[in-house]
């Protein structure tokens, strides 16, 4: 049976490191810096479980963007998505996946596993993709020392357990409902 150290000791191993809560926060405030470049006069907020304290290491941060005035949504995301590249943030993320050869092929085999489960879309509880690149990123740093450049079976490892992961979860085999 497990008790109730060997739970608080599993959530603070769950729990973001001081250095990583660091390098989250810094990455936070460029965002909002960028966000604030563009519409002066808006209000960036963050939400869900980065803002509650209920998030892993690695979690996404949920950002909404108020009062900004933009009329259609896509302009905005453009403005944020070549501001965001101007500033270097998109080179970070192409630094990364060129420092870990196997990060490409598993992203776009796990992006059409899910895809194929509909389990890719956020709104509907999914899993989106900067959510997925995180999770794959600390997966990858967790398991360096068995992650070669030429071990795919380690990328056919991870999916049979995201299979055994996320099989209770399909809508269509076993219906989930959630009431708040």
């Amino acid at each position: 049976m497990v008790g109730i150290a060997e739970i608080v000791d599993f959530c603070d191993f769950l729990s973001p490191t001081p250095e990583e809560q660091v390098a989250r926060d810094a990455a936070l405030y460029s965002i909002f810096d960028v966000i604030k470049y563009i519409w002066p006069a808006c209000r960036p907020e963050v939400f869900g479980s980065f803002r509650i304290g209920l998030y892993l290491s690695t979690s996404d941060i949920d950002v909404v963007i108020l009062e900004s005035g933009i009329k259609n949504p896509q302009t905005g995301l453009y403005a944020l998505s070549r501001a965001l590249s101007q500033r270097g943030i998109a080179k970070k993320m192409q630094e990364t996946v060129l420092k870990w050869p196997q990060l490409r092929p598993l992203c776009l085999i796990l992006k059409v596993f899910l895809q194929q489960r509909d389990l890719n879309e956020v709104c509907s509880g999914g899993i989106g993709s900067y959510a997925l690149l995180a999770m794959i990123i600390a997966m990858l740093q967790l398991w360096r020392p068995i992650c070669t450049v030429r071990s795919y079976i380690f990328i056919a490892q991870m999916i049979r357990s995201f299979r055994i992961t996320l099989s209770p979860f399909l809508y269509c085999q076993n219906p989930k409902r959630c009431d708040l």
